[in-house]
């Protein structure tokens, strides 16, 4: 069960929040999340989702904002160590004096897992527009993600794909009791953030051939809350690609809409390395 306390410092508010975490995607295509290929990479055992982990950061600011959040608020989400299932873990918040909020994620034993800054965007920003990008055949046989391939998706252009975001969807929720969720995600059903990182995760790897591969950022921009059983559509692009110390990055931006109007719910920008090196990397 989630617990939290909430203590002024002068003109700070101090937030913390506990629960355990949650791998929703044991069986995953991408099996750095099952305990096999993880422990063969050298963690301990399966990895819980970044997008889970981001839901996790902001799960104090969405309970102290409600849907404001959903619609004007962004984050910028680092992940640095590994999460790991069914272990507790610990979110302290700070509201800042210049605005914005700062929050980071530990789990016992362990350095700070990820990070976070957290703010509300301004009323006039404008949302991205629908380009009308050419939609991916899900049962095509992909290219593997290497560079040469990642950088003609980068020339070229990737393909677009669709979701449908309802609560039973293996996202739907980010907590194994989904009514401890923050109020929008569990009373008012709207998409949570695991899902819509998620949905730009699927985007990404949908576009190519690629396990395991490893989210260590995201960024997200909300302009519009997404309700149950809509249609989200995914558009991408590969933004820059480079290796560090062995493993291949890429940078790539996923818009994503309510596929019936066309009104871009969030724009997420993330950064992934999509070719693990082969030794272990823990």
């Amino acid at each position: 069960m989630g617990t939290k306390e909430t203590i002024w410092r002068s003109e700070i508010l101090h937030k913390a929040w506990q629960s355990k975490a949650f791998n929703q995607v044991p069986d995953s295509e991408n099996e750095i999340h099952g305990d096999a290929i993880a422990q063969e990479f050298g963690f301990k055992g399966a990895l819980v989702p970044g997008a889970t982990v981001a839901a996790y950061l902001v799960h104090p600011v969405v309970e102290e904002l409600g849907q404001e959040f959903l619609t004007r608020g962004a984050f910028s989400a680092k992940f640095l160590a590994p999460v790991y299932d069914d272990v507790d873990f610990r979110v302290e918040t700070l509201k800042e004096t210049e605005g914005g909020y700062s929050a980071e994620l530990s789990q016992p034993g362990r350095q700070i897992c990820a990070s976070a800054r957290i703010n509300i965007s301004p009323l006039d920003l404008e949302p991205p527009s629908l380009r009308g990008d050419g939609q991916g055949d899900l049962i095509a046989e992909r290219r593997p993600a290497t560079p040469e391939v990642m950088r003609d998706l980068q020339d070229q252009g990737c393909k677009a794909f669709e979701d449908i975001w309802q609560e039973q969807h293996q996202m739907g929720t980010y907590l194994q009791d989904p009514s401890l969720m923050a109020h929008p995600f569990y009373r008012d059903k709207f998409a949570n953030p695991a899902f819509l990182i998620g949905m730009s995760n699927f985007v990404f790897a949908s576009n190519a051939q690629m396990n395991p591969w490893i989210l260590v950022e995201a960024h997200c921009q909300n302009f519009e809350a997404l309700a149950e059983s809509r249609k989200v559509l995914g558009e991408m692009e590969i933004l820059t690609l480079f290796n560090r110390r062995g493993h291949e990055f890429a940078d790539a931006r996923i818009n994503l809409f309510d596929a019936s109007s066309g009104v871009c719910c969030s724009s997420i920008r993330l950064r992934a390395i999509y070719k693990v090196r082969s030794a272990k990397i823990l």
